[in-house]
């Protein structure tokens, strides 16, 4: 797993996307954390070996700012195909799309497209919240 770190580590990186941090932990789980480049979001990729030789890949985007989540995430996120959208264990709305692949060096491959899918989903979520801030929406006065 280190390896397949380091690999999609140097890849992103001459791409212009800051590492943050990588890390296998005692199950030997990957996580990768990075910036693409002129973006201020930070995304979490979690990869997982399975029993049956397939990896499971997860990219995160989470939002500790948006209170109550909950309307977000009914409001919006749910209805974006692709996306999941959950609260994790501090009450924080994630965003996140998930998969499988044989080959995570193929990974590289699809990391611009599963980035870009977050981020205009973090895009439609901000203009909701602005929009909420500005007319009484969802019955709020």
């Amino acid at each position: 797993m280190h390896g397949i770190l380091e690999d999609l580590s140097s890849w992103l990186g001459e791409r212009g996307y800051q590492i943050l941090g990588q890390k296998v932990d005692g199950d030997g789980d990957g996580f990768l954390g990075f910036t693409p480049p002129g973006v201020s979001l930070r995304y979490v990729l979690v990869l997982q070996r399975e029993d049956d030789g397939l990896f499971f890949y997860a990219l995160h985007l989470t939002f500790g700012d948006l209170k109550p989540p909950e309307p977000v995430l009914l409001g919006v996120a749910a209805r974006i195909k692709g996306v999941k959208a959950f609260l994790d264990g501090d009450g924080d709305l994630v965003l996140g799309v998930e998969g499988f692949t044989h080959d995570p060096h193929a990974l590289p491959f699809v990391l611009p497209t599963l980035v870009e899918a977050l981020q205009q989903t973090a895009l439609l979520l901000g203009f909701w919240k602005v929009m909420g801030d500005i007319l009484p929406l969802g019955g709020r006065a």
